[in-house]
């Protein structure tokens, strides 16, 4: 082994400094870099998947309708629905440059939506605050658990509050009696 491996982080130990950084920045009231940035490109990959539908549905009734525009239109038509895409992008990425970190304390419930023919959505709720999460944010908490949970704020039509970090405040109450 070489100075440098040995020197280097593991994945475990960048993860927890990462997780550190952000808890910090979240209890400032701030997004850390990492967060900004990953907010910034999952809105990015959303507006980008809509640009491409919205270019589809032109594409499917130009052709329905039989019409034969030019080049020149096309170019028009997919640079209007960028432009749009860029606008919109800009107006929905606001909040990663705010200090609208918001938390909430409270006893942690888990369930799991599972609707037919649908991956399932797993939902948290901090106190009264739920929270659409991926599965791997999902296991390993504990029920009945005070955690707290820090959050950005967004309308339940754009599937809700977005969580950012939780931490563990105290044991479950079965763990306190033992």
């Amino acid at each position: 082994m070489t100075d440098t491996q040995l020197l280097r982080p593991t994945p475990q130990q960048t993860a927890q400094q990462q997780a550190e950084a952000d808890l910090k920045a979240n209890q400032a009231g701030l997004l850390s870099t990492r967060q900004r940035w990953r907010y910034v490109a999952v809105r990015a990959a959303e507006h980008g998947i809509g640009a491409l539908m919205v270019t589809l549905i032109f594409a499917v009734v130009v052709n329905a309708l039989q019409l034969m525009p030019d080049l020149a239109t096309i170019g028009l038509v997919t640079l209007l629905i960028m432009v749009g895409t860029l606008l919109l992008l800009l107006a929905n990425i606001r909040p990663a440059f705010e200090t609208k970190v918001k938390s909430v304390t409270g006893s942690l419930s888990r369930s799991v939506i599972s609707p037919p023919l649908v991956q399932p959505f797993f939902c948290l709720a901090v106190g009264k605050t739920l929270f659409y999460v991926q599965a791997d944010r999902f296991d390993g908490l504990e029920d009945d658990t005070t955690y707290e949970a820090y959050y950005l704020e967004r309308p339940a039509r754009l599937g809700g509050s977005v969580l950012l970090t939780l931490r563990q405040l105290s044991a479950a109450p079965d763990e306190l009696a033992e």
